[in-house]
């Protein structure tokens, strides 16, 4: 399994949304990504913002670098977060932050140029 579970989304606007997830035990990503102390990779984290951007925005062109990228608290297994996205259209970022009730995880903003 390589993507989370979508427990709920949620349209902020025409540019904005808002996804509930679920990072299940299963997830390919944790076995080794420490043995004793699974957590999620950031590279992942980067990954499903695109994906969720290109499915759920009108998010153009491919991506091209990344911007005040932080990563505060680490993402294990059997946690529930949020995802929310936004794409700047006349910026061309998108900024996307996952967090919950309690912590932030990471954030920052995804550049992309030309078209799709």
């Amino acid at each position: 399994m390589l993507l989370p579970n979508v427990l709920t989304v949620k349209n902020i606007s025409d540019v904005a949304v808002a996804l509930n997830l679920h990072i299940p035990k299963s997830l390919d990503y944790f076995p080794g990504h420490f043995p004793e102390y699974p957590i999620l990779p950031g590279v992942v984290q980067l990954h499903w913002a695109i994906h969720y951007a290109h499915k759920f925005l009108p998010v153009s062109g491919s991506f091209s670098n990344m911007d005040n990228i932080k990563f505060q608290s680490i993402i294990v297994p059997s946690t529930d977060i949020n995802l929310s996205l936004q794409w700047l259209a006349d910026k061309k970022f998108l900024e996307f932050s996952f967090s919950n009730d309690h912590k932030k995880f990471s954030s920052g903003r995804i550049v992309f140029s030309g078209n799709t």
